[in-house]
């Protein structure tokens, strides 16, 4: 069974292979190519969503949990268990250590900053 991301970067493999006869031998015969797709397979990204950085940690943790399962229930990711990070950004303006989120197998990580804004408003 082919992944989405193998696919992904077949497809204009196989777009390139198809047009090189025509754009090589103008002339040259064309055979047709059929073919039909009746099933395929998305894997989840796995995706780390750490407790977002807030004056408030419980306010903090909420916002990363809705949005970790909001993601979860798109079925396009997989959140990862926070238990499983080997560390806890504590500036989204520095760079992640990448080999540290790649360890635990996450493809993408999502950081961020919450805070209460004077009029009470939640702003991220």
């Amino acid at each position: 069974m082919m992944s989405y991301r193998a696919l992904a970067l077949l497809i204009p493999a196989v777009g390139l292979a198809l047009a090189a006869p025509a754009i090589l031998a103008p002339h040259a015969a064309r055979a047709q190519l059929s073919g039909s797709t009746t099933q395929g397979q998305i894997a989840p990204i796995p995706i780390a969503l750490p407790v977002f950085i807030s004056d408030d940690p419980k306010l903090g943790a909420d916002i990363a949990g809705v949005i970790a399962a909001n993601l979860g229930r798109s079925g396009l990711f997989k959140p990862l268990d926070p238990a499983s990070f080997l560390e806890r950004p504590a500036d989204v303006n520095a760079a992640p250590n990448f080999n540290n989120w790649r360890a635990i197998q996450a493809d993408a990580v999502n950081v961020g900053r919450i805070t209460r804004g004077p009029d009470g408003r939640l702003v991220a």
